[in-house]
């Protein structure tokens, strides 16, 4: 039994040390778009996917009643959720420990091109400043990477996400496992987790 199970490991993880290429092209906003192809171990498994869901469709009807939130408890949940995400992004050491994060899966990725234009807006205009204050410092490295054409604009006007986005890459999912768990782990990581559950109680 211990070596079947250590037999189905090693395949997972000789699977898993197999390049991934993905090629994208997405677009969001009153619709969603997404054009995606997949090829795994060098062709030998290949997935092509092209999605459309527009938001304004009528939603599935449920067999169960299903109570709405009213929009006073809409804005608290997104507060509350918005104010956890802004403590955890602003704990000690966290904004170095995303900056090493970034830079350690970019140096997994083997980049074709990438593109991605943005633009994004919050209920409180107040709360998008500081978002796109935290987001700055990742902005500004991004001019520096090659082959990385990163645009990110604030729109204090209105709550808003619109996103036009595509690229071709390759990966090995091993590593890019491997970088993500490492960050998990670290106490930077830990901080930012406490420091949310914190702030998600007041």
């Amino acid at each position: 039994m211990l070596l079947v199970l250590l037999g189905l490991l090693l395949g997972i993880l000789i699977l898993l040390a197999m390049p991934l290429d993905v090629g994208y092209r997405l677009k969001k906003d009153d619709n969603f778009r997404l054009r995606l192809s997949i090829a795994w171990a060098y062709g030998l498994l290949s997935k092509q996917l092209d999605k459309k869901l527009d938001s304004s469709s009528e939603k599935p009807k449920g067999t169960k009643a299903v109570r709405k939130k009213t929009p006073a408890r809409r804005r608290q949940t997104g507060k509350e959720k918005f104010r956890a995400a802004m403590a955890f992004m602003r704990s000690p050491g966290m904004s170095a420990s995303l900056l090493k994060l970034a830079q350690n899966i970019w140096r997994q990725l083997r980049i074709r091109k990438l593109s991605l234009h943005l633009t994004f807006g919050l209920d409180d205009p107040a709360d998008t400043g500081q978002l796109f204050g935290t987001l700055a410092p990742a902005l500004i490295l991004s001019n520096r990477l090659p082959r990385l054409d990163l645009q990110v604009q604030p729109d204090f006007s209105q709550p808003t996400l619109q996103a036009e986005s595509h690229g071709q890459l390759r990966l090995i999912p091993l590593t890019i496992i491997g970088v993500i768990i490492a960050f998990l782990l670290s106490p930077a990581c830990w901080r930012g987790f406490s420091a949310a559950v914190k702030a998600n109680k007041y």
